[in-house]
């Protein structure tokens, strides 16, 4: 008997430690409370994508006559003619301008692990059969002047997402912390096929920020 007393009071303590746990994270806001948030995120995170993943920040094309004498001071410095000059008329003329911006929108923690390393430094990437292959930076800094790689023709950028926001609800696992929002999307080319989305917010420094590409 005491034996199984033992038991039954071990299972409780368990129990109440769990409970405990689940009450630290919290309970996840209301809808109305992130709505707002929510829809000025996504609509920020367009400018971030097109940086990263579409056709970049505008560049000086090396290849173009006009471009020459801007290039010719450049050609000791031993880059690749797959790299640009970002141009003047560019609203961002720095690696850091961009980190400052993607930090109001993305989760640092998204950044670091996930963007960064192939926007900035370039990475190894591996395919099971066959050797490693480097990837190079998409952005460089040198001194004052930020470069692009200008990739192969045909390369692959992915088709920008519009979200129905009308369709938004908090869905499961969600917290105080971080909620998993469901929302409906299609391709900007493909509106006849919705399909559902589900996006990440973390709460960051008391500040939400998308824990997801919306790409």
């Amino acid at each position: 008997m005491r034996k199984i007393y033992k038991i039954l009071t071990a299972v409780l303590i368990l129990a109440s430690v769990l409970i405990g746990c689940v009450g630290c994270a919290g309970r996840a806001p209301k809808l109305e409370q992130i709505y707002d948030r929510a829809v000025s995120l996504i609509e920020a995170s367009y400018e971030l994508n097109e940086i990263f993943y579409g056709e970049g920040l505008p560049y000086c094309d090396r290849n173009l006559p006009i471009y020459e004498s801007l290039y010719s001071d450049y050609t000791k410095l031993g880059y690749t003619k797959d790299y640009h000059i970002i141009s003047a008329q560019s609203k961002y003329h720095t690696v850091e301008e961009i980190k400052q911006a993607a930090a109001q929108v993305y989760s640092s923690a998204l950044l670091e692990s996930s963007v960064y390393p192939s926007m900035f430094d370039g990475l190894m990437q591996s395919t099971p059969g066959s050797a490693s292959k480097y990837l190079p930076a998409r952005y460089i800094q040198d001194n004052t002047d930020l470069y692009i790689l200008i990739e192969e023709e045909g390369a692959y950028h992915p088709t920008p997402l519009i979200y129905d926001y009308a369709s938004m609800k908090i869905v499961r696992p969600s917290n105080a912390k971080r909620v998993a929002i469901s929302i409906n999307a299609w391709e900007e080319d493909q509106p006849d096929r919705v399909f559902e989305m589900t996006l990440f917010l973390l709460k960051e420094n008391d500040v939400w920020l998308l824990d997801k590409l919306t790409v």
